[in-house]
């Protein structure tokens, strides 16, 4: 991407273009935790005639997502918002929207704050996906699969098309041929990593997981593919949902003793840091720490310092990818440019 080139697409992206907005509903917000909190994130077709679009009408996205701090999915959901708000933008204002035979159509983002709750969500679901006078013509899921497959069973009673970029675990697309994902199964996430061990010497691992499907799924894949390569698994420690350090300094001691090469750690952002400093407070660590999510995040580098060099991450996407996609002509590279000029974020995990 040239640097002219760039430096015009930041600007429109951050300044505007043909009065793309972000608007909240009031009277919903004004109603938490009773009500339901929606943004909404379009383009104003009367302002079409400024783009030179005409556009013959709008399509609608539509799904959950943590919109508050204190969720335990908020970290990579805010994040996930973020990219899908960049690529709407993106559409809107250099493609013209979607083409079909019948016209360009502008796409509009509603997002309904999920709350990082299974009940919330299964409001949200019944709201969004029975009436079709919701004008919602896809269903996005939000982050993580406990949350994405309570909405995929809703949306699959009802054949509505559900696309998730934030769920892994098989449980939520098995059966359901509405549904639809972008992430490889749970039980394949680790493949290399373990992989990548074996070949770096390792005998043993361990692993610790929090209480969830998706935790629980790549973490319950371990065995078999330690034993595939070589590699003997010694212990599984499931802990809590969000746990304290207290409870991860008790599996961090009980580790310690057995001192495996390796621990693979399966739990969400908001623990990764927690167990870091659980292991630094018994003074113990293994040779090699995994973690299935949060290396790469900015807010976990600037807790750990620089601890977080020696860190492993799994990932089905990084930067260095030589892909394109196919509505925007953005490279992996370029897409994490735009991401982080526009969250001030070092890394894009």
């Amino acid at each position: 991407m040239t640097s002219e080139r760039f430096l015009l697409l930041l600007l429109t992206l951050f300044l505007g273009f043909g009065n793309v907005h972000l608007q909240a509903d009031a009277q919903e917000a004004t109603a938490t935790p009773k009500g339901i909190v929606k943004i909404s994130r379009s383009i104003e077709l009367s302002a079409s005639d400024l783009l030179g679009c005409n556009f013959a009408g709008t399509i609608v996205l539509g799904g959950p997502s943590t919109l508050h701090n204190d969720g335990a999915t908020f970290k990579i959901s805010s994040k996930m918002l973020v990219g899908m708000n960049l690529i709407v933008d993106y559409i809107n204002k250099f493609n013209c929207g979607i083409r079909l035979s019948s016209g360009n159509y502008a796409i509009e983002l509603r997002t309904f704050d999920d709350q990082s709750s299974k009940d919330r969500i299964r409001d949200i679901a019944n709201k969004i996906i029975p009436n079709v006078r919701n004008d919602i013509n896809t269903v996005i899921g939000g982050y993580s699969s406990g949350l994405t497959e309570i909405l995929a069973e809703v949306a699959s009673q009802y054949n509505r098309l559900v696309l998730s970029a934030g769920a892994a675990a098989t449980s939520v697309f098995e059966g359901r041929n509405t549904v639809f994902g972008t992430l490889p199964p749970s039980a394949k996430y680790p493949s290399e990593a373990i992989k990548g061990l074996a070949q770096a010497g390792a005998k043993t691992v361990a692993t610790v997981f929090e209480e969830a499907k998706f935790t629980k799924g790549v973490c319950g894949s371990i065995p078999d593919i330690a034993n595939t390569n070589g590699i003997e698994a010694t212990s599984a420690h499931e802990v809590s949902s969000n746990p304290s350090i207290s409870e991860l300094e008790v599996v961090a001691m009980k580790l310690a003793k057995e001192d495996p090469d390796a621990v693979v750690s399966c739990v969400y952002a908001e623990a990764c840091a927690k167990w870091i400093n659980a292991m630094r407070n018994i003074n113990w660590s293994p040779k090699a720490q995994i973690f299935t999510v949060c290396v790469g995040l900015q807010e976990l580098s600037e807790e750990l310092g620089p601890d977080v060099e020696y860190l492993i991450g799994i990932s089905p996407w990084d930067p260095s990818l030589k892909s394109t996609d196919a509505l925007t002509g953005w490279s992996a590279r370029e897409f994490a440019e735009v991401f982080t000029a526009f969250t001030s974020d070092n890394d894009v995990t």
